[in-house]
């Protein structure tokens, strides 16, 4: 495919995404990615976002979002110097308790999490420091994903991306997106994949002036949808092809003639 079609698809389901805005909540939503500012975050918020991250793995994010406020209560705001040492006696108490997500390991890997965090904030000064001395991105992933347990790749990049480093979160999402779209051969989270969902991702990213993180809403909005911005997804589990501006689509030729 033609690079310049990678700049055409996305600005068509970008349109699609507006038009499906309830008032101006889809704009107000892409304005905060482009916002995002890890400079700008205390390192107990940088925390409470890789929480959320975890908890939010294999669940929808609306679960963990109307719970939020009582797994906040539960953990302690996620402070990682009160959770750093929390012991066993802990993680048995909170698998009893009905107003958390009840999952072991990932209480396991939250407070592992804040004993490794606590570590690194003291080893550097800060996490913003820590950012600082680690600025190469491939990097700065690997050095994250291997540090944290239950961060794998993807929730590696979903949680730079919500802490607002420039990245794209290659989930299920887009690369079913991109598949459909022609772009990739599968939807498998292969090496292969996802390093052409990175490179057609920074050309309309260089392209457009939009970074990464918007970029990866649009992608995501268009295809989960978030009822509270906007009316639904398009390119969901069951697309809406009809709906759906981008008409050289590759499946949707094969489907929809």
């Amino acid at each position: 495919m033609k690079k310049h079609s990678y700049v055409t698809s996305f600005e068509l389901i970008r349109k699609k995404v507006l038009e499906l805005s309830i008032g101006n909540k889809v704009e107000e939503h892409l304005k905060i990615r482009t916002e995002l500012n890890p400079a700008q975050l205390e390192d107990k918020t940088v925390f409470k976002r890789m929480c959320a991250v975890i908890l939010s793995s294999g669940f929808n994010a609306s679960i963990v979002k109307n719970m939020w406020d009582q797994l906040k209560t539960e953990f302690n705001d996620f402070d990682f110097t009160v959770l750093k040492d929390w012991g066993p006696e802990k993680i048995e108490i909170l698998m009893k308790n009905e107003k958390v997500i009840r999952n072991k390991n990932k209480i396991r890997a939250i407070i592992h999490n804040a004993k490794v965090f606590n570590n690194l904030i003291h080893k550097h000064q800060g996490f913003n420091k820590f950012l600082q001395e680690n600025k190469d991105p491939e990097l700065l992933f690997i050095s994250i994903r291997d540090s944290f347990y239950f961060l794998g790749s993807i929730t590696t990049f979903d949680f730079l991306k919500r802490i607002g480093l420039n990245y794209i979160k290659p989930d299920i999402h887009v690369r079913r997106l991109f598949h459909r779209l022609g772009w990739i051969d599968s939807m498998k989270e292969t090496n292969k994949n996802l390093s052409t969902i990175f490179k057609i991702a920074e050309y309309i990213s260089t392209e457009t002036g939009f970074n990464l993180n918007y970029i990866d809403g649009v992608f995501w909005l268009f295809c989960s949808g978030y009822k509270e911005v906007m009316t639904g997804p398009i390119c969901c589990a069951i697309p809406k092809c009809t709906e759906c501006y981008v008409k050289h689509c590759k499946y949707r030729k094969e489907n929809n003639g």
